[in-house]
């Protein structure tokens, strides 16, 4: 090799050394600084998701205040807590469950009818 191609690729390498140098930390921090965003980005999801469901909790909670203070409703659970006390039989319990079934349950909606 002549001296003019070894000046060559010393000048070369001492050229593209800090240009590799470089582009390795400008990677490192560019990388950094993008899982820090993301990180931000998933925290401040994860904030918006928590007040959401808060928010929501509290109007079911609000909700349910809401009926536990109605007097009808209040009224209906004690009628219901009486009612449930009485014993039915298997004969009474099919005569309710026909009575519905032919009755009563044809006029709703497919989506409200229960089954026994």
């Amino acid at each position: 090799m002549t001296f003019k191609k070894k000046i060559l690729a010393i000048l070369l390498l001492v050229g593209f050394l800090p240009v590799l140098i470089s582009s390795a930390v400008a990677v490192y921090f560019s990388s950094d600084a993008l899982i820090k965003m993301a990180n931000n980005q998933l925290m401040s999801l994860r904030e918006t998701k928590k007040q959401s469901i808060a928010a929501y909790l509290d109007t079911l909670s609000n909700g349910l205040s809401l009926l536990a203070e109605n007097p009808s409703v209040v009224r209906m659970l004690n009628t219901y807590n009486r009612l449930k006390a009485i014993p039915v039989d298997d004969i009474k319990f099919n005569q309710l469950n026909r009575f519905y079934q032919t009755e009563f349950a044809l006029r709703l909606p497919e989506n409200e009818r229960a089954s026994f």
